[in-house]
């Protein structure tokens, strides 16, 4: 038998979904567990039913579903309730927990759990390979397995007999740990899934230290990657106090921490070498050489830090000190003083996330998440000072600009933008007419917002901001009224994608395109399927149309135009789901789609193509809230996390 692992006490909130079977799947929000079926998916929510059978050559392989109704038919669990036939028992003890050691250890207090060892085998990788070889336990009729709880091997046994397991926030640690022994891959990863719903400041550091000492990979990244993004709520905590030397080092080192100054991280740092002064001091200088000392306000650097008596004591501390000086009164670039901003930031030429602005779930919300491409996870920004959907945006150096659009009551003309290098929202001058459902780019310094919903009938006006001069101004109208439309520039040229034309009542494969050298619309090439509510986007050196619907269904095809070549042609590979208003940007090389709705509930799922692979592909980490009619532009720098500062909400108008 394999030794127990060190353990940690984990502090969790309750359970947030329950699953049961396929038949029975919903999304309720329960107070008391998570429960996980073998016919469902922690990492996914819950799937849809699947298929029967699976082929697999020329034989066919039940399904989890399947299975689970086998099970229930043959009533394995009342034959075991009633100890029928079993011929096989299991000796679990009690552990008890040295708080002197923080390791486990077994007391005298025994519960026999009966099973059968056909089952047993069927269903545990590791009872499969006892009963297998010449272990000593293959003749005995009792069978001791130590370092696991017997609350927790009873549930194990119960979910090999009915694919059923109830996963709680006092009892998932155990179970972890015995799935984990017994190699139940399915309920290991099921409660590293409970734990990631369950991370907070609170505890995440408590999280990661657990995942790591049980070979929990994907859980330990999660939780440091979590600490990292909510470090300046972290360290509010005593619980960062207890962090291992590692990993401080590989929090406060890295460049993705996400701090409001470094201030709070040379703070966190001192508070820690002094909860242990005695045995941590002789860490100061490889601590003290993470922080971006060049970061910090000069001033800050010599009230507070040089005069620290720790540092004084330090002479490897006060040279890195007098770099940072010299950064800052010199103006000497010195990589020694690692001067580099943190919050992923990336140069200019590469994207560092996805942001998704407002939208519809199914009111108007002003939430704000950010996807950073490098780790597939989200986060949340500062939200817009108004909830909105259905709005145009628009980008132009560092600020995403969220255009008209409708918050719930009426359409609105008002223009806000977010700057992502400072993390704020100022507002713009608003359009000259009200528009819902419309289309908008940018091209050079200004900004275009075309066609669109009034409230009253669709609209063929589109104007434009000189972002030099700060004021709209109407240019020529489309030749047809759209909203839904999709917009995007194109070679230098504005084009109108599809839409819906509300006096004819039909879904449109027409396209317009503007010159604004001449301010005059041309029809072009139309598309081959209408498309109302079509993503589009630039890549390739192409000008993509992606699904969309054409009146009584939601598309999931794709239409490809080159100006070189002229005309439409079909990508040969689909999206894997049908979407309509939905977000659609390119980054790192990729085109991405995000959010959406297939006619019958909001998505929260993010499809990625990338040309080179010619294929779609959906990201298995989801939007935090699914939505449609959201906003969708890319952050090229640093961003700001979601911070509880009121003067971070600029409702006046800024310089443009």
């Amino acid at each position: 038998m394999r030794a127990v692992k060190k353990t940690y006490p984990v502090k969790t909130k309750t359970a947030i979904v329950k699953c049961t079977t396929v038949a029975e799947c919903n999304s309720d929000v329960v107070h008391d567990q998570f429960r996980l079926s073998s016919s469902s998916s922690a990492d996914s929510g819950i799937e849809q039913a699947k298929q029967q059978f699976v082929n697999c050559g020329n034989n066919y392989e039940l399904t989890t579903k399947q299975r689970t109704r086998l099970l229930r038919k043959l009533n394995l669990q009342e034959i075991l309730r009633e100890k029928a036939l079993c011929d096989v028992v299991l000796v679990a003890s009690h552990l008890k927990t040295d708080s002197n050691e923080g390791s486990s250890s077994s007391n005298s207090a025994e519960v026999e759990i009966p099973a059968h060892r056909i089952i047993l085998a069927s269903a545990c990788p590791y009872f499969k390979a006892m009963f297998q070889s010449n272990m000593s336990e293959v003749g005995q009729g009792k069978i001791r397995i130590h370092g696991v709880e017997p609350d927790a091997l009873k549930s194990l046994v119960n979910f090999m007999y009915t694919s059923e397991i109830a996963i709680t926030a006092e009892n998932v640690q155990y179970i972890l740990i015995a799935s984990d022994l017994l190699e139940m891959s399915e309920v290991t990863n099921s409660c590293c899934e409970f734990l990631k719903s369950q991370l907070n400041p609170s505890n995440c550091i408590g999280i990661q230290e657990f995942a790591e000492h049980h070979s929990c990979i994907s859980l330990s990244i999660f939780a440091r990657v979590y600490c990292e993004q909510h470090f300046d709520e972290v360290i509010k905590y005593e619980e960062y106090l207890s962090l291992s030397l590692e990993n401080m080092l590989q929090i406060i080192s890295s460049d993705n921490l996400m701090t409001r100054c470094e201030s709070d991280v040379c703070e966190a740092v001192m508070k820690w070498i002094r909860h242990d002064l005695k045995k941590r001091q002789t860490y100061l200088p490889k601590l003290f050489q993470c922080i971006r000392l060049p970061l910090l306000p000069i001033q800050y650097l010599f009230d507070v830090v040089e005069k620290d008596e720790l540092v004084k004591a330090s002479m490897p501390c006060k040279d890195l000190i007098i770099g940072a000086l010299k950064h800052h009164l010199l103006f000497e670039n010195l990589s020694s003083c690692n001067a580099r901003p943190r919050g992923l930031c990336a140069s200019t030429d590469s994207a560092l996330g996805i942001i998704v602005i407002g939208g519809q779930v199914p009111r108007a919300v002003s939430n704000v998440d950010i996807f950073y491409i490098s780790n597939y996870t989200w986060n949340s920004l500062n939200p817009m000072p108004n909830r909105r959907c259905r709005f145009g945006i628009a980008s132009a150096d560092d600020r995403i600009y969220v255009i008209g659009g409708f918050n719930g009551t009426t359409r609105v003309r008002y223009v806000e933008y977010f700057d992502s290098i400072r993390g704020c929202w100022y507002t713009a001058p608003p359009l000259l007419a009200k528009r819902s459902t419309l289309g908008a780019a940018a091209i050079d310094d200004v900004i275009y917002a075309v066609g669109g919903f009034d409230g009253l009938s669709g609209l063929n006006s589109a104007e434009m901001l000189d972002r030099r001069t700060g004021k709209w101004e109407f240019v020529a109208p489309m030749s047809t009224r759209r909203s839904s439309v999709g917009v995007a520039a194109y070679k230098g040229l504005l084009y109108a994608v599809g839409g819906f034309d509300g006096g004819h009542k039909t879904c449109l494969k027409s396209v317009e395109r503007y010159d604004p050298r001449i301010n005059r619309w041309q029809t072009v090439e139309s598309m081959e399927f209408r498309r109302s509510g079509p993503g589009v986007a630039v890549y390739d050196g192409k000008l993509f149309a992606m699904g969309g619907h054409d009146g009584p269904s939601v598309l999931n095809s794709v239409e490809v135009y080159d100006a070189n070549e002229g005309g439409w042609q079909m990508l040969p590979c689909q999206m894997e789901t049908c979407r309509r208003n939905f977000g659609a940007c390119v980054a790192d090389h990729s085109l991405y789609l995000v959010g959406g709705d297939d006619g019958y509930s909001t998505l929260s799922s993010v499809e990625i193509y990338n040309v080179h692979v010619g294929s779609w592909s959906t990201l298995p980490t989801n939007m935090p809230l699914g939505r449609s009619y959201a906003g969708v532009a890319v952050a090229k720098r640093s961003c700001f996390p979601l911070l509880s500062v009121p003067d971070l909400f600029v409702n006046q108008s800024a310089e443009l």
